[in-house]
């Protein structure tokens, strides 16, 4: 359902050709709405699987490799740090999705609406230093592989580390867009909210 919708259904109350819509379904429309509209910032199924297949590889080489321990512990670091970052990101999309039937769905939207501005807050007052620092962890792991087992070469390492860059930019560039655009609906949202049918 768009978020223009729900000005309509409630006006809809006070027109007696449509049936009304009670309190509760108004709720459940409004928070399917800015649930929508979420999940541009949360995990979607090719981030997952991304995930998974990274971890998987990671966990079987750990588990059958004939690697060095140096290796192996890059590996493990790698295997950690996706795991823990990823398990936030879900936890965080959890919360946000949660609503009990009894609470205000004002309130539910506001603290959602809240959530976000402080996340692009973070992002644009910290931004260089987490993209720069995605970057050199990305760009450390190969590095330090390349450097154990003396296997470094000057192109290899110049195409990989533009290749990480191009990703963590286009990443950078899709979370502020993502962002952005879910603010604006769930604003919307909240906005329509404030309509009381005449």
């Amino acid at each position: 359902m768009k978020t223009t919708d729900i000005k309509d259904i409630w006006q809809s109350k006070v027109d007696t050709k449509i049936k009304p819509y009670s309190d509760a379904e108004l709720n459940e429309l409004v928070v399917k709405s800015a649930r929508k509209a979420m999940k541009t910032i949360q995990p979607g199924w090719i981030l997952r699987l991304i995930i998974y297949a990274v971890s998987l590889y990671l966990i079987i080489n750990l588990a059958v490799g004939n690697d060095s321990l140096g290796l192996k512990l890059i590996d493990l670091g790698a295997l950690l740090i996706l795991s823990v970052s990823y398990l936030i990101w879900e936890r965080s999309a959890r919360t946000m999705n949660k609503f009990a039937r009894n609470s205000p769905v004002k309130e539910w939207l506001e603290y959602r609406i809240r959530e976000v501005e402080k996340d692009i807050r973070i992002k644009s007052r910290y931004g260089i230093l987490i993209y720069a620092s995605a970057i050199i962890l990305g760009f450390s792991i190969p590095f330090t592989s390349w450097l154990l087992t003396n296997s470094f070469h000057a192109i290899t390492a110049l195409i990989t580390f533009s290749i990480i860059l191009a990703f963590v930019l286009t990443i950078r560039f899709r979370f502020n867009k993502n962002y952005t655009q879910t603010l604006k609906e769930l604003k919307e949202l909240h906005n329509q909210l404030e309509i009381t049918p005449e």
